[in-house]
């Protein structure tokens, strides 16, 4: 007849392999306490992981990079003529740049599309959505993982600018990238 178990924390829910103790995670934030055998295990149990999008796998709080920061958000000179979503020669050069820093980061990112006001929603939401897919593919052409890349588009739903006037339009008519908190990142 096997040995019965001792329930060491009868109050508190617990697995076996604990003997009825619940995972101890001291610093709050979701990686359990090293010498549990429990994964996903904190490297740094005294403080909280950072969930920035960068290294957050490994439940240490740190900062993003510089260069990575410089590809957050808007991405000044990634910009689209008039219901296109071809990628103009003057901004490869911007792309070039984000391929570098995402070959030197595994961070995940979500591009965004982003139209001005004018046509319908509908449209301006698909040709949104297109942009983002061409900054995707080229990001891809030139050695990025495309599973570390999601898409989307937002069409006219996300001005930075005003719609009324014709530079307004033009900065509407961009993209954005946004790092993916959670995510596998070195």
């Amino acid at each position: 007849m096997p040995e019965a178990q001792v329930d060491k924390c009868p109050n508190e829910p617990g697995p076996r392999e604990l003997q009825g103790c619940p995972p101890k995670d001291t610093d709050g934030d979701g990686f359990f306490d090293p010498g549990q055998g429990l994964t996903p295990e904190d490297k740094c149990p005294a403080e909280p992981e950072s969930f920035n999008g960068y290294q957050d796998g490994d439940g240490c709080p740190d900062e993003v990079p510089a260069n990575v920061k410089k590809f957050t958000g808007v991405v000044k000179g990634i910009n689209f003529d008039v219901d296109k979503d071809t990628i103009r020669p003057n901004l490869k050069g911007t792309l070039d740049s984000a391929v570098k820093v995402l070959k030197e980061f595994d961070v995940k990112i979500e591009i965004s599309g982003h139209t001005d006001s004018d046509g319908a929603a509908d449209h301006n939401r698909d040709l949104s959505k297109r942009r983002a897919e061409a900054v995707k593919k080229y990001l891809v052409d030139n050695g990025i993982d495309g599973g570390r890349i999601t898409t989307v588009g937002y069409g006219p739903d996300k001005p930075i600018a005003d719609n009324k006037t014709k530079r307004g339009k033009a900065e509407n008519r961009r993209i954005e990238f946004r790092l993916l908190t959670g995510e596998l990142s070195k």
